[in-house]
């Protein structure tokens, strides 16, 4: 009995946090992060680049080798926007967005953040942000995959179980990517 009523808090929570209040996005935010790994990240921070965002941006988890006029190529970003652009090769999972994320805010003297990320991925990366950087002001900015379904956020819930009960610190987060 009492593990299904814990199931199903953390399912409630899982939901809430995915589905519920992102924070808003506002002036004091100084700072944009793209969490890569789902569709249409990337477009939604060249959208917000294109808009008039003039502050730092951080790619994280990006495929070693990749360029950011590559990533950026399809949406006609100009030198000076793609020179705002910092691209992390490190991270290999959410916990290492998060923590290669906390890096680049204290280098760049950033307390108030907007990251993106998919929504099946927002509940998370919200609760790894709260674990590791609480000293950030995180507002996730969730978009839609254009495929996935049942499977993905179910899939996601269960790592998002994993994380409550601390099994991230045994999974590979960042690597040395001067090895």
């Amino acid at each position: 009995m009492a593990l299904a009523v814990s199931v199903l808090l953390s399912v409630g929570f899982f939901i809430a946090d995915s589905t519920g209040s992102v924070g808003a996005t506002s002036a004091h935010q100084k700072g944009l992060v793209v969490f890569t790994g789902g569709t249409n990240r990337i477009e939604e921070g060249a959208k917000i680049i294109l808009s008039g965002y003039t502050g730092p941006v951080l790619i994280t988890g990006v495929y070693p080798g990749v360029q950011v006029e590559q990533l950026f190529k399809a949406y006609g970003l100009s030198a000076n926007q793609l020179a705002s652009v910092t691209l992390d090769y490190a991270a290999q999972s959410t916990a290492g967005n998060v923590l290669q994320t906390g890096r680049w805010a204290r280098e760049h003297h950033i307390t108030d953040l907007r990251v993106i990320t998919s929504s099946y991925h927002a509940a998370r990366s919200r609760l790894l942000f709260r674990r590791y950087t609480p000293d950030l002001r995180v507002a996730i900015s969730p978009v839609e995959p254009d495929s996935g379904g049942l499977r993905i956020w179910v899939k996601e819930y269960i790592k998002y179980a994993l994380v409550l009960v601390g099994a991230e610190a045994f999974m590979p987060a960042i690597h040395d990517v001067n090895a």
